[in-house]
C-alpha cells in the first residue's frame, strides 16, 4: 500500500483498502455482493500484483467463511448462498489460487439438491433460479470429472438432466433472457459471471454439459429449442454482448448442429465488423475461465 500523501490510489487499491477494513463484517456471504466476492477480488489482485499480503488476507477470509457456514444455515441460491459460494471455491481451485486435499463442497451438493427438489429456487435466472444451480454443477463436474466415482457421476448426470427438463418446460422464460442487458460499464477485471446479460451464460452452461456428455441428447434438444427463438432482431447490438454470445456459441461448435453453425457464422461476421470496438471493451483474455480465449 502507498504511504506517500502525494500519491493517488488506483480504483483497485481503493477497493482493497475498503474491503480489508470491512470484509469480515459483511452480512452477505455470497459471490455477487458479499464476502465470497471479496475473496475472489483479493485472490485475483494478489496474482496480478504478486502480493502475498492480498493472498494471505483472502485465505483468512475463506477460512472464516467456512467456519461461519459450519454453524449457520443460508440459502442455496447463487446470489448470496451455497451455489455462488461453491462456484467461487471451484473457480479458485481450477485457477490454482488454493490447493485442497479434500472435497470441501461435498456437503453443498446435498443441500443444493434439496433446494432444487423443494423448488425453493425462483425462475430460471442466475441469482435465484435454475441457471445458478446449473452453473455450479457444471463447474463442479469440470473440476472433478477425472476423479469422480460412478455414483458421483450418476448424481451430476441425473441432477443436470432434471434441470434440463425444467428448462424445457419453460422455454417462454428463456426467451425473456434474450432481451439484451447493458454491459457498457463492464469491468475488464471482473469475471464473466458478473455480466448483466444471462443469456450467453445459459448457452455456455448447457453447451459444456453436452461437451462433457452429460445428458447430451437433452442438452442438444434444449439448445435447438433456444435457437428457434433467435432471429436477426435477437442478435446483440453492443460489441461486448456480441463477443459474449459468440464465445458462448463457439463452445457448441463441436456438436456439428447446422442451426448452431449458422448462428456462429452470423455472429462471426458481426464480430469481425466490430472487432476493434470489442477489443477495447471486452474483459481480458478469458470469459469463462475453462476453454474460452480471445
Amino acid at each position: 500500500m502507498k504511504n506517500d500523501k502525494n500519491q493517488t490510489f488506483s480504483p483497485e487499491e481503493k477497493i482493497a483498502h475498503f474491503l480489508m477494513l470491512n470484509a469480515s463484517e459483511m452480512p452477505d456471504l455470497g459471490v455477487l455482493d458479499g464476502r465470497m466476492k471479496a475473496i475472489l477480488f483479493f485472490f485475483n489482485e494478489a496474482r496480478i500484483n504478486k502480493s502475498d499480503m492480498y493472498s494471505d488476507f483472502a485465505t483468512e477470509l475463506l477460512e472464516e467463511l467456512f467456519e461461519i457456514l459450519s454453524v449457520v444455515q443460508i440459502s442455496a441460491d447463487f446470489k448470496s448462498g451455497l451455489c455462488g459460494i461453491g462456484w467461487g471455491v471451484e473457480y479458485l481451485i481450477f485457477n490454482r489460487y488454493v490447493a485442497v486435499h479434500e472435497d470441501i463442497c461435498a456437503d453443498f451438493d446435498k443441500k443444493i439438491k434439496q433446494y432444487f427438489i423443494r423448488k425453493e429456487y425462483s425462475g430460471i435466472g442466475l441469482e435465484h433460479g435454475l441457471l445458478g444451480i446449473l452453473l455450479y454443477l457444471v463447474f463442479r463436474f469440470e473440476n472433478r470429472k477425472e476423479s469422480l466415482t460412478p455414483s458421483e457421476r450418476r448424481f451430476y448426470t441425473t441432477f443436470i438432466s432434471q434441470i434440463f427438463c425444467e428448462l424445457q418446460h419453460d422455454t417462454g422464460a428463456i426467451s425473456n433472457l434474450l432481451q439484451e442487458a447493458d454491459n457498457s460499464r463492464f469491468d475488464n477485471r471482473m469475471l464473466m459471471i458478473y455480466s448483466k446479460w444471462e443469456f450467453p451464460l445459459l448457452i455456455w452452461s448447457v453447451g459444456r454439459c453436452a461437451a462433457n456428455d452429460i445428458a447430451k441428447k437433452k442438452a442438444v434438444r434444449l439448445i435447438i429449442d433456444i435457437l428457434s427463438q433467435l432471429d436477426g432482431d435477437s442478435l446483440p447490438k453492443s460489441p461486448v454482448n456480441t463477443a459474449l454470445l459468440l464465445h458462448a456459441f463457439r463452445s457448441l461448435s463441436q456438436l456439428n448442429v447446422p442451426a448452431i453453425t449458422a448462428v456462429i457464422d452470423t455472429l462471426c461476421r458481426k464480430y469481425r465488423i466490430e472487432e476493434k470496438k470489442i477489443e477495447q471493451q471486452t474483459p481480458d483474455k478469458q470469459f469463462f475461465k475453462f476453454d474460452i480465449q480471445l
